[in-house]
């Protein structure tokens, strides 16, 4: 198979993922999708991005929940339903793993700094920690 196809079916495999997150997506599930053995995707989905496909759905799921989390008012069980988690309580250690802290102190942090932030200016430190903490796992998991 050529370098175009693996790179096509990896897309192909990235824009399901991104438009199904509230799903399992399961190895076998998503090579389904693709028509190609789980074992021939696995590899060829490392080769083009450079990590494995569970890293690459969780650091989607992570993004995304940190956009919720910013954007949302959306309850932890809702964020994490929305996201193919199966509780709140597996997402919280996901989210913990990839970011530092739990999404109640990332969304906490989002929420002092809104309020500091109305009277002084001065930068959002703690939450440029917090991305840029869940940005180095990310970085690290690709590498």
């Amino acid at each position: 198979m050529t370098v175009n196809w693996s790179k096509q079916v990896v897309c192909e495999l990235q824009n399901y993922i991104k438009n199904h997150l509230n799903n399992s997506l399961r190895l076998q599930e998503l090579s389904d999708i693709v028509s190609i053995s789980p074992s021939y995707l696995s590899r060829i989905f490392r080769q083009v991005t450079g990590q494995t496909i569970t890293n690459y759905i969780q650091s989607i799921k992570i993004t995304k929940a940190l956009e919720m989390l910013a954007d949302t008012d959306c309850a932890l069980c809702e964020i994490a339903e929305a996201l193919g988690y199966y509780d709140q309580f597996h997402f919280s250690k996901v989210f913990k793993s990839y970011v530092g802290s739990s999404p109640t102190a990332y969304r906490n942090a989002l929420c002092g700094a809104c309020e500091h932030a109305k009277g002084v200016e001065e930068p959002q430190t703690e939450i440029q920690r917090l991305e840029a903490a869940a940005q180095d796992k990310q970085a690290a998991v690709v590498h």
